[in-house]
């Protein structure tokens, strides 16, 4: 019997693929959160051809791994997973990058990709401020979070949404499938969305 999404029977060849970066949830290895079960359980119901996950603590891991994303012809959707406060993310709950920096490490190589932000309160940005890292990385889409989220709630609708983001290239349309079929849970995550024409509100 096929595995079958949302959509119907589908296999793991018609899927585009997901990259996941994860960055240290702690500083040391009491803390043993992960989103790769989810990346896994992604690719064995076949909502993704494939799904890498690479670990990084530092830009410069960072910088790498997104080079080799925007290399890759197979890898659509970028999951990345790490700390964040309004604005910025934070690979190691330290140093903070901020989006105008994360558009520059991809130099707007990043066209027909989408990337999704699972961090607290990044997308708690000024909507002009999403909107241009959407046109100088060049990702056809942006989505994450404008509250500090709980790692359970986040890590549920993460799956949700990023197998909505495997099946469709359209941003606004999938914001608002995901608001009319989880709208309690995204409104306690502020989900929000942006393109480099426009931005769900805050």
């Amino acid at each position: 019997m096929a595995l079958k999404t949302n959509t119907g029977p589908r296999t793991a060849l018609d899927a585009p693929g997901l990259l996941t970066i994860e960055g240290m949830w702690g500083p040391d290895f009491a803390h043993q959160e992960t989103v790769r079960p989810l990346a896994e359980l992604l690719r064995v119901t076949a909502q993704a051809s494939t799904c890498p996950v690479r670990d990084a603590a530092t830009g410069e891991e960072l910088s790498s791994y997104l080079a080799l994303w925007t290399r890759s012809e197979d890898l659509r959707v970028l999951y990345l997973a790490c700390h964040g406060s309004r604005g910025e993310i934070s690979l190691d709950g330290t140093h903070a990058i901020a989006l105008d920096e994360l558009a520059d490490l991809l130099e707007g190589r990043a066209k027909g990709k989408f990337l999704h932000i699972a961090s607290c309160s990044t997308l708690a940005a000024d909507e002009g401020d999403l909107r241009r890292f959407c046109r100088v990385s060049g990702v056809s889409g942006l989505s994450g979070y404008t509250t500090d989220v709980d790692w359970t709630a986040s890590a549920a609708f993460d799956l949700l949404l990023l197998g909505e983001l495997l099946q469709s290239r359209r941003t606004k349309p999938t914001y608002d499938r995901m608001l009319r079929l989880y709208p309690d849970l995204a409104a306690r995550l502020g989900l929000r969305m942006a393109t480099s024409s426009w931005a769900s509100p805050a």
